[in-house]
């Protein structure tokens, strides 16, 4: 009885030991220091992701040329509301297009999802020296909470005429940099032959979200098809 219980274990695991010769079954998973098996992910996982801070905005090239609609001889004459500006101020790619509706969101790649607004009063001067005005339109961009905490950029887009109708010629934002209470605000430009003179409401660190007490003016100069600032100078 014995003998034949010890053949019959022999045949069994001769069986098992062909069996396995004749498939290529996967590996195993490996056996983790508590003793259970588990997966090893092909790739390591991705570290949390620490948003990005605020870089300096753009210096105003990005939308230099970009064509947004007809152009009147008297660029006073345009409807301004409905008039698409670029976005590149606040980091957003495209043109922003204006409706009748004041929330205007888009992606920014810099704050994600953002609210962007055209606000105030346009300004208007001679920068190319044609005897014809350009302008330049007021935008700001915030993360739509309400507040003044979650202002994020104040700007200028300047507009002037090219053979293909009414162009953004650059877009103008504060160089003196925040404090850390809200974003530097634009206080007024004033365009000239070939410059933009911006005067910038900065906070200082003990100034109420409501009111910067900081002044400072930028000069941008434009040449061809480019703009570009110079150094602020606080004023006060």
């Amino acid at each position: 009885m014995a003998i034949s219980l010890r053949l019959a274990s022999t045949s069994l695991v001769g069986l098992l030991l062909l069996t396995a010769g004749c498939g290529s079954p996967a590996p195993a998973p490996p056996i983790t220091a508590g003793g259970s098996s588990a997966p090893v992910p092909s790739t390591p996982p991705p570290s949390s992701a620490t948003p990005a801070a605020p870089s300096t905005a753009p210096s105003g090239s990005a939308s230099a040329g970009v064509v947004v609609g007809p152009a009147p001889a008297d660029l006073r004459q345009v409807d301004w509301a409905a008039t698409p500006f670029p976005g590149d101020f606040c980091d957003v790619p495209g043109l922003v297009r204006q409706g009748s509706s004041e929330e205007v969101r888009e992606n920014s790649r810099t704050w994600g999802r953002v609210h962007l607004n055209q606000y105030g009063h346009m300004a208007y001067g001679d920068v190319d020296g044609d005897g014809r005005d350009e302008a330049a339109m007021p935008v700001s961009c915030d993360n739509g909470g309400g507040t003044a905490s979650g202002q994020l950029v104040f700007g200028y887009v300047v507009f002037g005429r090219s053979p293909a109708g009414l162009v953004a010629l650059g877009s103008l934002t504060p160089r003196q940099q925040p404090s850390g209470v809200a974003a530097t605000r634009m206080g007024g430009v004033v365009l000239t032959s070939r410059r933009a003179t911006v005067t910038e409401h900065w906070y200082r660190p003990e100034d109420a979200t409501c009111c910067p007490r900081g002044r400072a003016t930028t000069v941008w100069t434009f040449e061809g098809d480019h703009v570009s600032p110079g150094s602020p100078s606080i004023t006060s």
